[in-house]
C-alpha cells in the first residue's frame, strides 16, 4: 500500500470515525441525509486521491476540506441539536492534521508504520491510519502476552501485517454482506497476517469487524505449532483452528474489550456494546451456511461442532454459577493456547478435535466426564500426544472395538 492509497484509506477511516463514531441522533431524515451527504463527500475525496498518480495529495485534500467547511456553514444550528456540527468539525481537524502520531514519533528514517509496507511518508504529509495502525498493533502484543505466559517461544516469533486494499470483496471470498478478509502465512520463526479491506465500502462496522478478524488471525493461526520443528500453514477445513480456537478468540475479544484494559483503541472501548453487536455478526456468519466461497456441508459441520464442543467445556469448568465464569475461561485459555503452540500434526489435530467433539458432546456421561478430566490432567502435564492418548483410551473403554 502507497502514500496515496493510505491516505486514501485514512479519509475513509476518519469520515467513519467522527460521522458514524460520535454520538450522532438524526432528528428527522434531513439530518441524517446531511450526514451520508458528508460522508459521500469524504469518500470522493478519498477515491480523487487514490486515482491521482503523480498529482500527490495536496490539492485534493484542501479541495476537499474547502467543501466540507462549505457544508459546515450551511443550516450550522440544526446539525449542532444533534451532534453533526461537532462531528463535522472534528472531521476537519483531522484531515487538516495530514500526518499522524506514529509519523511524528518515528526517530528513525522509517515511520512506525513501516511493519505495514509504509516505507516512507507523504510529502507533503498525507492523511494516515494511525486508529487502524494502533488495533493492529494493540492486538498484537496483547495475543503475544497472552501466548508467552504460556510459552516463551511466542517472544521469538516475528509477527508482521500485509494491508491490501480490494475493489471487489467478493472476488477475494469475502463472506458476503462484509467488507474484510484476513488470512496468515507461517514460516519457523515469522508470521505474516494479511489483511483485505473493501475500500469503497469501508465504514465503522468494518472497522470494528476489524479487532475480531486481527483476533482470530493471532489467536488462532499465528502462533500455532511454535513449539514444534515445522509450521504448517492451515486451511479452513482445520475445525481446531477454525471452530475451537476461533471460539476462544471470540470470548477474549469479548472481555478485552468489555473490560477496555487491554490498550485497544477508546473508539471502540468507549462503545462496548455496538463494537461487539458488529463483530458478533461476522463470527456468527462464520458457522451458517452462508459462507463466501462454497463450504461442504460436512466440514461446516465439524466446524459448528468444534464450537460447541469448547463451549460445552468452558460451561463445565465455570458451573455451578456464573461467578466461576472468568475461572472457567481462563482454564479454557490456557488449555487451548497450550494445545495450540504444541507440536502436533495436522493429522493429530485433526483427531485430537474429533475426540474432544465426541467427548464432550457426542458421548455417555461417563464419557463427558473421563473426558474432562483428560483435560485437567493436560493442564498439569502439558504433554500433547499424552493426552491424546488418554482421550482415545477413555472413549475405548465407553465403546470397545468389536474382537475380530
Amino acid at each position: 500500500m502507497d502514500s496515496l492509497d493510505r491516505s486514501a484509506l485514512g479519509i475513509r477511516i476518519i469520515a467513519a470515525l467522527e460521522l458514524q463514531g460520535r454520538h450522532v441522533v438524526p432528528l428527522d431524515d434531513r439530518l441524517l441525509d446531511q450526514r451520508n451527504h458528508l460522508l459521500r463527500m469524504a469518500r470522493l475525496g478519498a477515491d480523487a486521491i487514490a486515482v491521482s498518480r503523480g498529482l500527490g495529495v495536496a490539492g485534493h485534500l484542501a479541495q476537499l476540506i474547502e467543501a466540507i467547511e462549505k457544508a459546515v456553514a450551511d443550516e450550522a444550528h440544526e446539525r449542532s441539536v444533534c451532534g453533526l456540527d461537532e462531528a463535522c468539525r472534528a472531521l476537519l481537524a483531522r484531515l487538516g492534521r495530514r500526518s499522524c502520531s506514529f509519523c511524528t514519533r518515528s526517530t528513525g528514517s522509517q515511520p512506525l508504520c513501516a511493519d505495514l509496507g509504509e516505507w516512507a511518508s507523504p510529502d507533503p504529509p498525507g492523511v494516515c491510519i494511525d486508529e487502524l495502525v494502533s488495533l493492529l498493533f494493540s492486538m498484537r502484543e496483547i495475543a503475544r502476552a497472552l501466548y508467552a505466559r504460556h510459552t516463551p517461544r511466542a517472544n521469538d516469533i516475528v509477527v508482521s501485517y500485509s494491508l491490501q486494499g480490494v475493489s471487489q470483496g467478493a472476488e477475494r471470498g469475502f463472506i458476503p454482506e462484509f467488507h474484510l478478509n484476513g488470512s496468515t502465512r507461517v514460516d519457523a520463526d515469522r508470521t505474516t497476517i494479511g489483511i483485505d479491506l473493501e475500500n469503497e465500502a469501508l465504514d465503522l462496522p468494518t472497522l470494528f469487524q476489524l479487532a475480531y478478524v486481527c483476533a482470530h488471525e493471532l489467536i488462532c493461526h499465528a502462533f500455532q505449532s511454535i513449539l514444534g520443528p515445522e509450521r504448517q500453514n492451515v486451511g479452513p477445513t482445520c475445525s481446531w483452528s477454525e471452530g475451537w480456537m476461533d471460539t476462544v478468540a471470540w470470548l477474549l475479544l469479548q472481555r478485552w474489550v468489555n473490560t477496555g484494559d487491554q490498550g485497544l483503541p477508546q473508539w471502540m472501548t468507549a462503545v462496548p456494546d455496538r463494537a461487539l453487536d458488529d463483530c458478533r455478526r461476522l463470527h456468527e456468519r462464520r458457522y451458517e451456511g452462508r459462507q463466501g466461497p462454497a463450504m461442504p456441508p460436512h466440514q461446516l459441520m465439524r466446524r459448528v461442532q468444534a464450537r460447541d464442543a469448547c463451549r460445552r467445556l468452558l460451561r463445565h469448568w465455570s458451573a455451578p454459577d456464573n461467578k466461576r465464569t472468568l475461572k472457567g475461561l481462563r482454564k479454557l485459555v490456557q488449555f487451548s493456547v497450550t494445545l495450540n503452540a504444541a507440536s502436533l500434526s495436522r493429522k493429530d489435530r485433526n483427531a485430537l478435535i474429533v475426540q474432544l467433539s465426541t467427548g464432550l458432546l457426542a458421548g455417555t456421561p461417563k464419557l463427558l466426564q473421563r473426558t474432562v478430566r483428560a483435560c485437567e490432567d493436560f493442564l498439569a502435564h502439558g504433554n500433547p500426544l499424552r493426552f491424546l492418548e488418554e482421550l482415545a483410551a477413555g472413549a475405548e473403554l465407553i465403546y470397545p472395538r468389536p474382537m475380530v
